[in-house]
């Protein structure tokens, strides 16, 4: 699915410093996890020697019990530099052993092996925040929305598949991971369609990438940072989109797309057309290529008339493109810089 729930979330936002920094930094330390267990009145009777038996085996780095309850669940960090001590304090009640953010049960070893191995790679803060889309949490999705927001510096029009992404990806300061099927497919022979050029990196690398059948998906693995994997479209679950849903009036966007003009058009090809019209409101205008190709819409062969019609360019696009057959839509969508642009499909939603 695409993932667009969170536009709002990261304009909130706004500019919050980069966990880049913080996951290099933690990179280097090396974690020593320490897990201290008591029973609270609901734990069922000799619980607690199972329990240390079933703690020795998750590979802690030290167990231990006390007679004396612990109090609340909770776990802090000790020392800096490169040693640090993770003390995670748990209570047992009834037939469950309760730490920060998990409950487990006796026989779930696996479970709590994967706890504190999170823990010794990532430290409990990012263990322990809430993790948003692509499996990222706030500070890292925002992290990553600031990288892919660079606007592209030179044109893209014509210019090799290959060689544009290059720039793309350097241009996001991110590592980049793709399979051999991907890199077949960005390695061919084929040129980017589209003048790219102003609009932002995330989208930019996100429109190169469709007509491929490629994705982009933003991804962090455990003790790493974030990268950026370009995958087969039909393996991923979530991608990064091409642009944002607009959230205001689109005349707050792009006021000079809502100026009325007299428009004559006699039998022009549509792909001449919207030309024209993008001269004037000189904002960028990008086509979902897949949706048109899988229609048989040429937009080159495919001719349109407007005739002494006094209207909005939006308008008459819009009357433009309801003309091809299958029925054509555009729709304003927002980069990762909150500038406009226009998305040409066979339907409002993104596939």
């Amino acid at each position: 699915m695409i993932w667009n729930g969170a536009v709002k979330h990261f304009f909130c936002l706004g500019l919050i410093s980069s966990l880049a920094l913080f996951c290099q930094s933690t990179l280097a330390q090396t974690r020593i996890v320490e897990i201290e267990v008591s029973a609270d009145q609901q734990a069922e009777l000799h619980t607690q020697q199972r329990w240390m038996e079933a703690l020795t085996k998750i590979g802690a780095d030290r167990v231990r019990s006390r007679t004396n309850p612990v109090g609340k669940p909770g776990i802090k960090e000790m020392g800096s530099g490169k040693m640090v001590v993770v003390k995670v304090k748990g209570v047992i009640s009834g037939n469950q052993l309760v730490v920060p953010g998990h409950r487990f049960f006796i026989g779930d070893l696996e479970g709590m092996r994967d706890f504190v191995q999170r823990l010794r790679d990532d430290g409990s803060k990012l263990t322990l925040a809430e993790k948003k889309a692509f499996g990222l949490t706030s500070e890292q999705l925002v992290d990553v929305y600031k990288r892919l927001s660079k606007p592209v510096e030179t044109s893209t029009l014509n210019q090799p598949v290959s060689d544009v992404l290059e720039r793309l990806l350097l241009q996001s300061g991110m590592e980049t991971e793709w399979d051999d099927a991907s890199r077949k497919a960005i390695k061919g022979d084929s040129v980017v369609t589209e003048q790219l050029q102003g609009v932002t990196t995330g989208t930019a690398i996100a429109a190169v990438l469709r007509p491929l059948g490629l994705v982009m998906v933003p991804q962090r693995k455990q003790g790493g940072t974030a990268k950026l994997h370009l995958v087969d479209s039909r393996a991923a679950d979530e991608h990064w989109p091409i642009g944002w849903p607009t959230e205001k009036p689109l005349k707050t966007y792009e006021p000079k797309l809502f100026d009325r003009q007299n428009i004559a058009i006699r039998d022009y090809q549509l792909d001449q057309a919207l030309a024209a019209i993008q001269r004037r409101v000189a904002i960028p205008f990008l086509y979902d290529q897949n949706s048109l190709a899988r229609a048989g819409i040429v937009l080159g062969e495919t001719d349109v008339t407007l005739v002494n019609e006094n209207l909005a360019y939006m308008v008459a696009i819009q009357k433009l493109v309801s003309q091809a057959r299958p029925r054509m839509r555009a729709e304003m969508r927002l980069d990762e810089a909150g500038k406009p642009f226009l998305w040409f499909s066979t339907a409002f939603v993104q596939r």
